[in-house]
């Protein structure tokens, strides 16, 4: 009922304002601008769309780009149309555009360009393509809201949204979710946990400002109903962000909004003359007053489970924002949103030790402390000339002003906009928050700039020509921005489609089909192309185990292969020349070669360890890439064992060098990975399969057994040991291969190759009966395999064989369970789907 009361109500004065607004011409683009706004501070709270990967980042980026350069299109042609340039001026229009500037001079330099000129995966806020956007939003809010009745309709929108937004997302902590398409945890509108109540927090401050200089004639209609209706908004919001804090228990929630109404009391003192109804001082003082027991004593008393959002603390947050501008670029920082690369390269050791070992976060626990990583010291210096300079004058304006109606909007503004600074400090941001950063400034400077100046064009024909050039300009820009975000996010409707696709179990075709359509719309974004190399990877992967092997493959299907391996390769080239600086580029194209040694060879194994080898250089903290090097450099030493076989003495010597090399290589960077992460079970893994390979079985023997202590429930681990206690066959190793396979059965009943050499144990044991019963079942989950069958008939007629069978699988140490995926020892789930989302940031935490 509220929501459509303002709007019926705002609908009439705006087409009263309209039939006045033709009647004076060209105003009427300004009165549309001037709407625009209000729809922008109405919607970027609420908007979201279900379409793309991430429901709210990149549409509310979208949406902020459209209507704020539509908006600044109408403001510019409004002077055009009416020859007359009307703009505010003020030293504070310098500051935003500097902020700009600095933004645009730090993505010209940018590791990760995209990132920095558009934006990707929660990280759109920081692009220069949004920044353009505030900068939009901040001119228009200072030059087109010109009388009191503006801001007072801006700030009924502020609070209607707020409260949709507020309830809405109440009900989601406590699990009621009303928003199809978000479904993670505690779902809102306005992104993570923190960011909702940092977003309620800074409206209830703002709420409280304007509920403390309310008078009969500042609300919006000058009536009791709407009186009672704005007491309603600031009564609910306030209701509505405590028990939001309630059920969230972070202590700095509860610290920003003390800061906050604290700060809206040091401005009420500055006035206290002119606040004539001090019972209204009493909302605010019950929000701090009730406040600090639950920052100091008591916790929640609500039952609920959320989900915790963790990030880098402030101490790492400072410490990779330092080593960033030491070693990178002081001036400038990374660039735009590629703090997920600064921390990649500087990561502390100790998260190693956490559960979140492994994560790669995109911003840090600020984001003042964030932006000076990637925009270095100059973006850190405009940023704090524009905080300065815009508080700085709105508190001399708010001293200096005489008129009731001059300072109020002023004070409400002030108060809201602190917190958001405040905010800035203590949190980290999202795109909403950074937009009411720029909408509330220019909204402050529309109230203490100084008037309009006019210059007619019919007085200065230059001008008017120079204006009319510039305008020219700026609209070819803006439509060219508009068309680049719009092929952008059809892209991302493609992506996201293809996540939703592969998420679903559809064909591995269908998803390439996506992806491919996604890379070609956008051919900019290194995302899509890899995972759309890993997705013809996993083609190329169906194809093979398609063919039948008893036929000759047709030259037609080869040459189909032989595509899909060329593309493959291709799109993972091009992740990493679009992003060099991403580590997941790199490893992609490292796993990628990886698997393609068996078909291209020398050239395959060289990119393969290169591409390693610069993964590890950009995230050398990682204990993962180590790992990950270290089968590159197992693989090709396996693949080059042949070799050593040949009669040929060079040849051989050559191709044992070889081996030994990559096998000390291996060896090296898995003891590195250990060094990490001591407690890493794959790398330990590793390193005994290394072992193995140098001879030295004893140790290998030790460290899998070392790793199958660690890890009881892994089939994989279990597999191997049995392996070498049969190849080591000493004194009661049989017994101890036999338990190692007993317990791979029971973990994988249906695993063959358990089974197969459980029964190779029972036979060299001379139990020939429970050897039949396990190739039985063996032969079960494998009917049409002639080897088993011939292996079934040996031992019914009691022949035992003269050595240990092959693996079924075909190659020692991958094994084949039922599903087909290969089992390689701890921590190797499957291989990845399709298209994974892949992106720069994963869940935060540390």
């Amino acid at each position: 009922m509220i929501v459509i009361f303002i709007v019926k109500r705002n609908f009439i004065i705006y087409m009263s304002e309209a039939k006045t607004s033709f009647r004076l011409s060209g105003n009427s683009f300004v009165i549309t601008a001037r709407w625009l706004c209000y729809g922008l501070l109405f919607l970027m709270p609420l908007f979201y769309l279900p379409v793309s990967l991430d429901p709210l980042e990149i549409n509310k980026q979208t949406l902020l780009v459209l209507v704020s350069f539509v908006g600044l299109i109408l403001w510019l042609g409004a002077m055009i149309f009416e020859r007359t340039l009307v703009f505010r001026r003020g030293w504070l229009n310098l500051f935003p555009p500097l902020v700009f500037l600095a933004i645009l001079l730090a993505a010209i330099f940018s590791q990760g360009p995209y990132l920095s000129w558009l934006g990707h995966s929660t990280e759109e806020f920081t692009s220069v393509l949004s920044f353009a956007g505030y900068l939009a939003v901040f001119f228009l809010m200072a030059n087109v809201f010109t009388r009191l009745v503006d801001h007072q309709r801006a700030f009924a929108v502020i609070l209607v949204s707020a409260f949709l937004a507020g309830l809405w997302g109440t009900l989601s902590l406590f699990g009621l979710n009303l928003f199809p398409g978000l479904d993670y945890a505690a779902a809102n509108t306005l992104g993570g946990i923190n960011d909702f109540v940092l977003f309620l927090v800074v409206i209830t401050v703002l709420a409280n400002a304007l509920w403390m200089s309310h008078t009969p004639e500042s609300t919006l209609f000058h009536n009791n109903w709407f009186g009672w209706v704005e007491k309603f908004l600031v009564l609910a919001i306030s209701g509505l962000t405590f028990t939001a804090l309630l059920l969230v228990d972070y202590s700095f929630a509860w610290i920003l909004l003390l800061a906050g109404l604290l700060i809206s009391f040091v401005f009420v003192f500055m006035r206290l003359r002119d606040f004539p109804n001090y019972n209204r001082f009493l909302l605010p003082f019950l929000l701090i007053i009730a406040s600090l027991p639950f920052l100091f004593y008591f916790g929640t008393p609500f039952k609920v489970e959320l989900p915790i959002e963790v990030s880098p603390n402030y101490t790492a947050t400072w410490n990779i924002a330092r080593e960033t501008l030491a070693n990178d670029s002081a001036i400038l920082g990374s660039g735009p949103g590629t703090f997920t690369y600064d921390y990649a390269k500087y990561r502390p050791l100790e998260v190693n030790q956490s559960q979140f070992w492994n994560y790669r976060f995109d911003r840090g626990a600020s984001f003042a402390l964030t932006s000076l990583a990637t925009v270095g010291l100059l973006g850190a210096l405009v940023w704090l000339l524009f905080i300065l300079g815009t508080f700085g004058r709105t508190l001399s304006h708010i001293f200096k002003a005489r008129e009731r109606e001059d300072w109020l909007p002023s004070f409400v503004l002030i108060s809201g906009w602190s917190t958001l600074i405040v905010a800035a400090f203590l949190f980290s941001l999202n795109l909403t928050s950074l937009f009411l950063i720029f909408a509330l400034a220019g909204l402050l400077a529309s109230r203490v700039m100084k008037a309009s100046v006019q210059n007619t064009f019919t007085q200065s024909p230059r001008l008017g020509l120079l204006f009319s050039f510039i305008f020219v300009l700026v609209s070819v820009g803006i439509v060219s921005v508009i068309f680049i975000t719009g092929q952008r996010y059809l892209a991302e409707a493609a992506f996201g489609q293809a996540i939703r696709l592969d998420s679903s179990g559809a064909e591995l075709t269908q998803v390439v089909d996506e992806l491919d359509r996604a890379a070609q719309a956008n051919r900019f974004q290194d995302i899509y192309y890899r995972n759309l190399s890993h997705a013809l990877l996993l083609r190329v992967g169906e194809e093979l185990q398609s063919q039948d092997q008893e036929e000759q493959m047709t030259q037609a299907r080869l040459q189909y292969i032989q595509a899909l391996t060329g593309a493959s390769i291709n799109a993972a080239v091009r992740a990493t020349e679009l992003a060099p600086h991403s580590v997941l580029n790199w490893l992609t194209r490292a796993n990628t070669y990886r698997e393609f040694i068996p078909i291209i060879g020398a050239d395959a194994e060289k990119f393969a360890m290169s591409s390693g080898e610069q993964a590890v250089e950009l995230e050398p903290n990682n204990p993962a890439n180590y790992v990950d090097l270290g089968q590159t450099y197992l693989l090709i030493a396996d693949n080059s064992m042949a070799m050593t076989q040949s009669e040929d003495p060079e040849v051989k010597q050559e191709a044992q060098a070889k081996v030994d090399n990559l096998l000390s290589q291996a060896e090296g960077v898995l003891l590195q990975a250990i060094e990490l992460k001591d407690d890493y079970p794959v790398a330990h893994y590793q390193l005994a399969i290394v072992y193995d390979r140098q001879g030295e079985l004893e140790k290998s023997i030790a460290k899998m057994e070392t790793v199958a202590k660690q890890n009881q429930l892994d089939v994989g681990v279990a597999f191997q040991l049995g392996l070498l206690y049969l190849r080591r066959n000493g004194e009661d190793d049989l017994n101890r291969a036999q338990n190692a396979f007993d317990h791979a059965v029971e973990l994988a009943p249906s695993y063959s190759d358990a089974r197969w050499f459980l029964a190779a144990v029972y036979e060299q044991l001379g139990d020939f009966d429970s050897a039949i019963e396990q190739v039985l079942k063996v032969q079960e989950l494998n009917p049409d395999n002639q080897v088993v069958a011939e292996r079934l008939e040996s031992l019914k007629a009691g022949q035992a064989a003269a050595e240990l069978p092959q693996p079924l699988a075909g190659e020692e140490g991958i094994v084949q369970v039922p599903d087909g995926q290969p089992v390689q020892g701890p921590g190797s789930a499957s291989p990845p789907s399709a298209n994974q989302a892949e992106s720069e940031t994963q869940p935060t935490g540390f």
